[in-house]
C-alpha cells in the first residue's frame, strides 16, 4: 500500500465518505499527492481533475471529493466514486503513478484496500503456508553469490584418458577464480577447485542466464544441478535432446529434438510441445523470448504467431482483421527488446514497394474476466532501397537499435558488398533515425553494454581491415560521431567487457588463427596491450568485466587445445593446456538489485571508507607471498634446531651410557690403533712362453 497524508482519524475518515459521497465503497479510490489549495481555487481544481480522469481512463467520475482541514486549505487526497467496482479499480491502476505536474504524482488505492491495510500496529500470528509440493528444495541455490571475496566461478570440461587406458574419459570441473594470488609464482594457484565429477554431460553444459543452474545433458534428457553441494534440482526427460533455449528470468526452458516442447522449471512440467525437427548443427531456436517471459514469437511464411504463456501458452492465430496479430507477407527476422515489450522486423522489397524496417509495441490490456489480451502498435519505420539483407541488433539496455544494411555496388573493377547502418534511438519520444554509411563490408559490429557507444571492424577484404569507434552521444539525444579510426589491424571479432569501457578485438580462425589479441580502454581510445593465443577459438568474459578467456576447443581444433585466462588489460593470469578440451564458461550472475541513483552514490559517496579498505587488502594481498616465504623459512629454521637439540641429547646419553658399561666390565677407554701389513703367497703357477 502507498503511503497517504491523512491527519484525519480512521473514524472521522468514514463518517466522511459516509456523509458526502453516497456510492458504494467498493467503487471508490483514493487519490493520494492532489495538490494543496486554498478555497477560491477548490472547484477549478475538481473540474481539472474529473476532466484528466474522463481523460486518461475513459471513465466519468460520479463524485470527487478533496478533504479540507479548519482553514478550508484541501489536505492533498482525494475521494473519486465511479459506478461500478471493474470501472474504479481500472482507473486506479491507470492513474497510479500519473505525474501530474513536476511535484505531484498520484498515488492511487481502492478504498476497501486501505480500510484492510490501514491498521498495522496490532501483531498478527504468523500462520506458515502449506507446501504445494511434496518435496521443496533445501539447497541455497545462490549461495555463490554469498562469497566473502566477490570471486567468479566457471567450469571446464575436457577429455583424458581413463583408468582403464581404452577408453576418454570425459572430465568436468568447477572453479572459483581466486585472483588473490595473482601474483603467485604458480599461475594454477588460481584456479581453486569446487566439484568435479567424471562424463558429467553427454553433449556439453550450460549456465542458465541468471547463473542459478547447471544444466547437463543425458541420452533421456536434461539435469539441472546447483547448491553448494550439487545436487540435482530437476530431470526433464526428453529422448536425444540437441538444443536448450532458456527464458530471460529462468521461468522456462525449450529444449528441442524430433519435437520441442516448453516446460515450466519450478514444476516440472511440459506446458506445450510444438512438431519442429531438429534441423542439425548450427540450428537457432525459432523461438524467441519477450524480455518479460510473456511472450513467444515465431516466424511463419507470412505472419509472426505469438504465444501468450500468461494465458496457458494461448496462440493467437493469424488474422488479417485483427490487431493481435501480424499478418505480414515475406516477413524475415524478428528481434524482442532485451528491457521492454518492443519488437523489430523487417520486409524485403517485393513489387516496386520499398523493404523496410519496422518497430513494434506490445500493447497488454486486462479483460474484465481477468484474461489478458494485447495489440500491437506501429511505432518507427524505416523505407530502404536496392537492399540485399538486413541485419538488427539491440543494444543490452534497449536504448538503441542497429540495423545494418548490406547493398551490392557495381563498379568496373566488379561488384562489392557496402553496408549502411539504421540507428534507431528508442529512447527518444519520437524514436529518432541516424544513418551512417560505409563504403565497405563490416566484418563485425556491437554496442557498448551499459553505455552509448559502438565499434566496427570493417574493409574492403578479409584482411584488409579498420576498427572505428562511434558514439551515440546519448540516450535520448545526442549526435552519432566519429570518434577514431585505427586502420591495418589483424583482428575480426570484438568483445566488449559486460561493464562496458574495455574492448577485446582478437583475430580468430582464417586467416588470423588467433595472432593478435587486442585489449582496447575505449574512454581513452588506448590500445593497453597486444598478446597472441595460437589458434584461439573461443572468448569468455566474466560477469565483473575483471577477466577474460581465451581457448582453443577440440570442436575446431585439433591440436593446440587449452585455455588463458587474462586480465582486462591484458596481463596473463594462467594458462593451461589439454590433450583436448572442449568447453569453458564463466557464471553469469543476476543483475543488481539497485537502481541507477543507488549506483551513483555507492560510486560517490561510499567510496573512500571502501577504497581504504581494498586497498589495505590488496597490499596485504601484494605481501602474501613474501609473508608465507619467510613464515616457511622460519619454521623450517625452527625445526632444524629443536632437532639439532633432540641429536645432541641423544648422543650425551649414549655417551654416558657406554662409560658405564666399560666402567663395569673393567674395560680400558683409552685404547690405540696399531697398523701392519701382512704378505703371503695363494699360488705359483710357471707360463712357457713360445
Amino acid at each position: 500500500m502507498t503511503g497517504y497524508t491523512f491527519e484525519h482519524k480512521d473514524h472521522r475518515v468514514s463518517e466522511y465518505v459516509e456523509s458526502h459521497i453516497n456510492r458504494s465503497k467498493d467503487a471508490l479510490v483514493i487519490i493520494d499527492n492532489t495538490p494543496k489549495i486554498e478555497p477560491g481555487k477548490l472547484s477549478k481544481l475538481v473540474n481539472f481533475l474529473r476532466d484528466k480522469i474522463k481523460e486518461k481512463t475513459g471513465y466519468i467520475c460520479t463524485n470527487l471529493r478533496l478533504p479540507q482541514d479548519e482553514t478550508g486549505v484541501t489536505l492533498g487526497f482525494a475521494f473519486a466514486a465511479f459506478e461500478t467496482k471493474e470501472e474504479a479499480e481500472e482507473v486506479q491502476r491507470k492513474l497510479n503513478g500519473w505525474k501530474m505536474d513536476k511535484s505531484h504524482q498520484f498515488k492511487t488505492n481502492m478504498f476497501n484496500d486501505w480500510i484492510k491495510f490501514k491498521d498495522t500496529s496490532e501483531p498478527t500470528e504468523y500462520e506458515a503456508p502449506a507446501l504445494e509440493m511434496d518435496t521443496f528444495c533445501e539447497e541455497n541455490l545462490y549461495e555463490y553469490l554469498c562469497d566473502a571475496a566477490a570471486r567468479e566461478q566457471y567450469f571446464i570440461r575436457y577429455a583424458g584418458a581413463s583408468s582403464s587406458k581404452k577408453d576418454v574419459e570425459h572430465q568436468m570441473e568447477i572453479y572459483w577464480n581466486d585472483y588473490q594470488v595473482i601474483n603467485a609464482t604458480d599461475q594454477t594457484d588460481v584456479m581453486k577447485l569446487v566439484y568435479k565429477k567424471p562424463n558429467w554431460t553427454t553433449l556439453f553444459a550450460k549456465w542458465s542466464p541468471l547463473g542459478t543452474y547447471l544444466v547437463t545433458f543425458t541420452e533421456k534428457g536434461l539435469n539441472l544441478w546447483g547448491g553448494e553441494k550439487w545436487t540435482s534440482m530437476g530431470q526433464f526427460p526428453h529422448n536425444e535432446v540437441q538444443l536448450i533455449d532458456w527464458s530471460p528470468k529462468e521461468k522456462y526452458l525449450i529444449t528441442w529434438a524430433s519435437e520441442l516442447i516448453v516446460w515450466d522449471v519450478q514444476l516440472g512440467k511440459k506446458i506445450r510441445r510444438v512438431q519442429a525437427p531438429y534441423t542439425g548443427a548450427g540450428a537457432k531456436c525459432p523461438f524467441k523470448w519477450s524480455h518479460d517471459e510473456q511472450f513467444l514469437a515465431k516466424l511463419s511464411e507470412d505472419n509472426i504467431l505469438l504465444y501468450d504463456l500468461n494465458n496457458g501458452m494461448k496462440l493467437y492465430q493469424p488474422d488479417k482483421e485483427r490487431t493481435t496479430t501480424i499478418y505480414m507477407p515475406g516477413i524475415k527476422n524478428l528481434e524482442w527488446s532485451p528491457t521492454d515489450n518492443y519488437f523489430c522486423y523487417w520486409v524485403p522489397e517485393a513489387n516496386n514497394t520499398p523493404a523496410r524496417v519496422t518497430l513494434v509495441e506490445v500493447v497488454t490490456k486486462v479483460m474484465p474476466d481477468g484474461t489478458t489480451d494485447f495489440t500491437f502498435n506501429n511505432i518507427a519505420q524505416r523505407n530502404l532501397y536496392r537492399v540485399q539483407n538486413i541485419r538488427m541488433t539491440w543494444h543490452p539496455q534497449g536504448h538503441f537499435l542497429a540495423c545494418k544494411v548490406e547493398r551490392i555496388k557495381k563498379s568496373q573493377s566488379g561488384a562489392q558488398t557496402v553496408s549502411a547502418y539504421e540507428l534507431f534511438r528508442i529512447r527518444h519520444k519520437d524514436v529518432a533515425v541516424e544513418t551512417i554509411e560505409l563504403p565497405e563490408q563490416v566484418i563485425a559490429f556491437d554496442f557498448e553494454p551499459k553505455g552509448h557507444r559502438f565499434a566496427l571492424i570493417h574493409g574492403p577484404s578479409d584482411v584488409k581491415l579498420s576498427v572505428s569507434f562511434y558514439t551515440m552521444g546519448g540516450v535520448k539525444a545526442g549526435e552519432v560521431k566519429l570518434l577514431g579510426t585505427f586502420p591495418q589491424k589483424q583482428v575480426n571479432h570484438m568483445y566488449w567487457s559486460p561493464k562496458g569501457k574495455y574492448l577485446l578485438l582478437a583475430g580468430m580462425k582464417q586467416p588470423f588463427n588467433g595472432k593478435t589479441l587486442e585489449f582496447w580502454n575505449v574512454d581513452e581510445l588506448d590500445l593497453m596491450n597486444t598478446c597472441e593465443h595460437f589458434m584461439c577459438s573461443n572468448v569468455n568474459w566474466d560477469a565483473s568485466g575483471r577477466f577474460v578467456t581465451t581457448f582453443v576447443s577440440q570442436v575446431y581444433h585439433q591440436m593446440e587445445n587449452g585455455m588463458k585466462m587474462w586480465t582486462f588489460q591484458g596481463k596473463l593470469v594462467t594458462a593451461k593446456k589439454f590433450e583436448k578440451f572442449y568447453q569453458f564458461e564463466w557464471r553469469p550472475r543476476p543483475q543488481t538489485l539497485l537502481t541507477e541513483k543507488d549506483l551513483k552514490m555507492v560510486k560517490t559517496k561510499t567510496r573512500p571508507q571502501w577504497e581504504k579498505k581494498y586497498s589495505e587488502e590488496e597490499t596485504w594481498i601484494l605481501e602474501k607471498d613474501e609473508r608465507e616465504r619467510r613464515e616457511r623459512m622460519t619454521s623450517e629454521l625452527k625445526a632444524y634446531r629443536e632437532r639439532m637439540i633432540a641429536i645432541k641429547k641423544h648422543f650425551a646419553k649414549q655417551t654416558a651410557d657406554r662409560k658405564r658399561l666399560h666402567a663395569e666390565t673393567g674395560v680400558n677407554l683409552e685404547y690405540t690403533i696399531d697398523v701392519s701389513t701382512v704378505e703371503e703367497l695363494i699360488d705359483k703357477k710357471e707360463v712357457r712362453i713360445e
